[in-house]
């Protein structure tokens, strides 16, 4: 995203979980521009993409 106008937000579209290899280490920074000057960039953010299955789960209740 290059340029976001004060007070509004923006969406960044990450591709697919399966486009990443699993357990790899992404990460993203930012800065500011005033229209004028830019801040300085953030500290790096970093995450890891799930790209694995979501194992099923279920609920067991016991009852009397």
């Amino acid at each position: 995203v290059k340029t976001v106008a004060s007070g509004s937000t923006s969406t960044l579209v990450v591709p697919a979980a399966s486009a990443f290899p699993a357990g790899v280490h992404l990460r993203y920074r930012a800065r500011a521009y005033d229209g004028t000057d830019y801040g300085p960039w953030s500290g790096y953010t970093t995450f890891v993409m799930n790209t694995g299955r979501q194992a099923a789960w279920g609920v067991q209740v016991s009852w009397p």
